[in-house]
């Protein structure tokens, strides 16, 4: 497994309730409204699986989200299940002309000071009563942001994606070099792709023995691999470029098996295993940062959401945190799957102005 070691120490922090409301504010936001690279040190970039579309939020008119947003005063986000899905308290889907996201990003991100924003494919889907799920991703910033290409996923039946995936480029005024970010949302289960019986209980059996193999994780690897192939490789120097690949990438890291205590020689490891090989220019940057420190992303249990970069993004670091203030903080909600806000955590990346080209 690769380790870069960066020529700079830099110092991480988890924060606590009490930090991440007192500590990181006051230390590190910026200030309100200053889009000016010049006028200030670092480059933010923030990313949340925010559980379908923000539903915790929606009935208040996503006023504590963007609250929470506003504190953070991220110049670039990524969002993960992006699209309202579900009635509030609910598992009743709303009719798709009743939706608010993701055709409304629009106006929900300008409320924090974003004014451009792109979408990634939004996969149809026979699961679900109008026949879309919930899983574009979502690109806000306040600078302006162009799509390269939508990865479609489920479009056709070779198609190797299952959720779609994006390459956008996002040009920072001061900063030569573009910034690539490839948002992604990968396959879920331990079980591969497809899987079908003539009744319920030979598909189960079936699974069994496809989890068994770990065949999820080489689909995971498929998905990697294709959006790789068609972003960061096109690319004949990525290790002089600005490259962001980051999503719930539903794959552990062997990185954090310290605390998981899996059998380290599992399967269960290798599309992460696969991220962090030679055939991959990205770094995990929390992991690379922050080595020895558990940092879960998934109800506090688990890592699964990543932030991984190439190694000119990695030397420009200036400092990665995962929030677990008191409003993003996974809580169970009693009687229902879900959580409050989301099922996952946040990350958020500084990057230092000074060490950008």
């Amino acid at each position: 497994m690769r380790c870069f070691e960066p020529k700079a120490k830099f110092i991480f922090l988890t924060l606590s309730v009490f930090l991440a409301f007192l500590s990181f504010p006051a230390g590190a936001q910026k200030k309100k409204n200053d889009s000016d690279p010049a006028q200030k040190k670092t480059l933010r970039i923030l990313y949340w699986n925010i559980q379908d579309g923000m539903w915790a939020d929606q009935a208040n008119n996503y006023d504590n989200f963007v609250e929470w947003v506003k504190q953070y005063d991220p110049d670039i986000c990524v969002f993960c299940e992006a699209s309202t899905i579900y009635a509030t308290g609910t598992r009743e889907e709303i009719p798709l002309d009743q939706r608010y996201l993701p055709d409304h990003w629009g106006e929900l991100c300008a409320r924090w000071g974003h004014t451009s924003w792109e979408k990634g494919p939004q996969r149809k889907s026979s699961g679900y009563k109008y026949g879309i799920c919930n899983y574009p991703q979502v690109v806000t910033s306040r600078f302006p942001i162009e799509c390269i290409a939508r990865f479609e996923g489920n479009k056709k039946k070779d198609t190797v994606l299952v959720s779609g995936a994006a390459w956008h480029k996002v040009r920072v005024p001061g900063i030569e070099k573009e910034f690539n970010i490839v948002p992604l949302h990968a396959y879920a289960f331990r079980y591969g792709r497809g899987i079908k019986g003539a009744t319920t209980h030979e598909r189960d059996s079936l699974r069994k023995l496809s989890s068994a193999r770990y065949d999820g994780e080489f689909q995971r690897i498929k998905e990697f691999e294709y959006i790789m192939n068609h972003s960061v490789k096109t690319s004949a120097d990525p290790d002089n470029e600005y490259w962001i690949m980051l999503g719930d990438f539903n794959s552990y890291s062997r990185h954090d098996n310290y605390k998981y205590k899996y059998n380290d020689a599992s399967l269960g490891f290798a599309a992460q295993e696969f991220m962090n090989s030679e055939a991959s220019p990205y770094f995990d940057i929390v992991a690379e940062m922050q080595p020895g420190v558990f940092l879960p992303s998934h109800k506090n249990t688990h890592r699964i959401d990543y932030v991984f970069v190439t190694k000119a993004l990695l030397n420009a670091c200036a400092g990665v945190i995962c929030p677990r203030d008191s409003f993003c903080k996974p809580r169970k909600v009693e009687g229902h799957k879900y959580c409050l806000p989301s099922d996952h955590s946040p990350i958020i990346v500084d990057f230092k102005i000074s060490k950008l080209k």
